[in-house]
């Protein structure tokens, strides 16, 4: 060594009592206070100028990550730098880095050496339990080392399975801390409600089943729940977590059936659906799904999650109602076509008996009534071939503004005195495709519709509009396919219909009326028209709160240039 050479020894006298002093403050330490403190009473003991702990990361590049690090200038606060191009890079291999002198010249590109002046380094690694290297402690100095290289080398590595040891278990604890934050953010972002539910007093589960339910609603507290579950029960967290189940649980008689079958199953996992009506009074439908822990014969806690399939049981419900008008279609289709022969028959015979019979003879009068029942008979054919979409139609491009404007008195007339009709146009609406003639039968058998659910009079209101149905849509156009659409609604504040009548709306022959005052296919008409078009209808209504049908055609491109008609109101001629 040179005359510049630092010295150092092993520690004797006041030097000894001070590395055992190290000793005993660094065992009174654990994780980062230990990382911090052992650096900084290293660099003492050892003279160095940087004493540090650092672990490898390999996320792309590899890297060295600082716990800690002592320098000069006092605590270091923890960074990274690259592996590629230090003495660290040796030390990740799995060897001792042992620099006595040089160190700069031996590596050029690591610039921590260049701002320490470093001239000497020494490495040592440390291993995970399973023995792989897993990071490094280590010492920088300005001069160089010579036989006293072994000494701290010997240091570094007496200390090394300690702060292996404390850096595996810091990475443990990270992992879990990960792995907790993972599940947190899943189930707090997860769309099913999730709790978790702890007990003041464990539930015996030999107890009869009706007593165990009874302490799991008084017993059992809200511990942890998401955001899901917190708009669910319309509760503030808050006022969620602590809470007893009784009074968290809208509807207690729905679930107790499904809390019956958790603790039939001896509380492993079950899923079950329970319909409740919410705090608005609705029904509902949640897929349920819970799980118990049990310990020594008693239950200490419960897991549950909920999903709303509510719209999923909608959609299912407007399926087979669809699956039954589309049967209903072809075999009202398949009748008509042969009712409508039966009827040729007889038009052609009653025509031919016409032709020989004097207009004097009694007979006549009879052939003429005949006449008139074969042209009812084949009217209602024509409908019921329209609802099956089994009759031909010119489908061209209209203006649904035009349609509602020229049949507007006619509607007024037919509606009568008692109820205004107020028109919505929209001059910025698309055209649709459809036939003129079947658009009138359209707004005929609504407008009657809407006058007989207001026999004490009221107002109907038909508007137009430019709607666009993506993925996500409300429940009553659940059945509409995502697209571009022209709404045409009509809406009545009538005396509305019941969920049983909803569910036969658009059959054929279907008809709340009174026995010959109606003959039940003018919606069922409306329906197949729609269909036939293309499009879509739905309704809405509740009893006593009015109704609104809304039908959705597909929007072919924007009005014709030229003038027509803007948002007016009926003038009730």
């Amino acid at each position: 060594m040179g005359p510049d050479s630092r010295q150092v020894s092993i520690p004797a006298g006041s030097e000894q009592r001070r590395f055992l002093d190290l000793a005993r403050h660094v065992s009174e330490t654990i994780g980062s206070e230990f990382f911090s403190v052992l650096v900084d009473q290293l660099r003492g003991v050892l003279s160095a100028e940087c004493v540090y702990i650092g672990e490898f990361v390999f996320r792309g590049t590899e890297h060295v990550r600082l716990l800690a690090a002592s320098a000069e200038a006092g605590q270091a606060a923890a960074s990274e730098f690259p592996l590629a191009g230090s003495p660290d890079a040796e030390v990740a291999a799995g060897n001792s880095t042992l620099y006595g002198r040089g160190v700069q010249e031996a590596f050029p590109e690591d610039r921590r050496l260049g701002e320490l002046g470093a001239e000497a380094c020494v490495g040592i690694p440390l291993h995970s339990p399973e023995g792989q290297v897993c990071g490094l402690i280590a010492a920088i100095y300005r001069q160089p080392l010579g036989l006293e290289i072994q000494f701290v080398q010997s240091m570094l590595t007496m200390f090394a399975p300690r702060v292996s040891a404390e850096l595996n278990r810091k990475r443990s604890a990270d992992i879990l801390r990960e792995s907790e934050e993972r599940y947190r953010v899943f189930v707090e972002s997860s769309p099913d409600a999730c709790c978790r539910i702890e007990f003041d007093e464990s539930v015996d589960i030999g107890l009869p089943e009706d007593e165990q339910f009874a302490r799991i609603l008084s017993y059992g507290r809200v511990v942890e729940c998401n955001q899901a579950m917190v708009e669910r029960l319309g509760l503030e967290r808050d006022a969620l977590i602590g809470a007893t189940v009784s009074t968290v649980v809208p509807d207690l008689k729905a679930v107790h059936s499904s809390v019956l079958s958790m603790i039939h199953s001896g509380y492993r996992h079950i899923t079950v659906e329970v319909t409740p009506v919410d705090r608005k009074g609705k029904r509902k439908h949640f897929l349920n799904s819970y799980w118990g822990i049990v310990e020594q014969g008693k239950l200490q806690r419960i897991w549950s999650s909920s999903r709303d399939v509510t719209e999923v049981r909608s959609l299912e419900a407007q399926f087979r109602h669809l699956q039954k008008l589309e049967g209903i279609g072809q075999l009202a289709g398949g009748v008509a076509h042969d009712f409508n022969n039966v009827l040729n028959v007889i038009h052609a015979y009653s025509s031919q008996l016409l032709e020989l019979t004097d207009n004097e003879d009694p007979a006549y009068a009879g052939l003429l009534e005949i006449q008139k029942a074969v042209e009812t008979g084949a009217a209602l054919t024509g409908r019921l071939l329209t609802f099956s979409r089994k009759q031909n139609v010119q489908l061209k491009l209209l203006d649904l503004n035009r349609i509602v404007a020229d049949h507007e008195r006619m509607l007024q007339r037919l509606l009568g005195e008692k109820i205004e009709l107020v028109t919505e146009l929209n001059p910025s609406i698309g055209l649709v495709r459809a036939d003129a003639s079947y658009m009138h039968q359209v707004l005929l058998n609504l407008a009657v519709n809407a006058r007989d659910a207001m026999p004490n009079g009221g107002e109907l209101i038909i508007s137009l509009s430019n709607v666009d149905i993506g993925e996500t849509r409300p429940q009553r156009q659940a059945a509409v396919s995502p697209g571009s659409y022209v709404r045409l609604s009509v809406t009545d504040d009538g005396m509305g219909m019941s969920a049983e009548v909803q569910e036969h709306l658009f059959e054929p022959f279907f008809t709340t009326k009174e026995p010959n005052q109606g003959t039940g296919l003018g919606l069922s008409t409306v329906y197949g028209i729609v269909r036939q078009c293309g499009g879509y209808i739905s309704v809405v209504t509740q009893p006593n709160e009015g109704t609104t049908f809304e039908i959705f055609l597909p929007r072919e491109s924007s009005p014709p240039a030229g003038p027509s008609p803007g948002p007016v109101s009926a003038n009730n001629e």
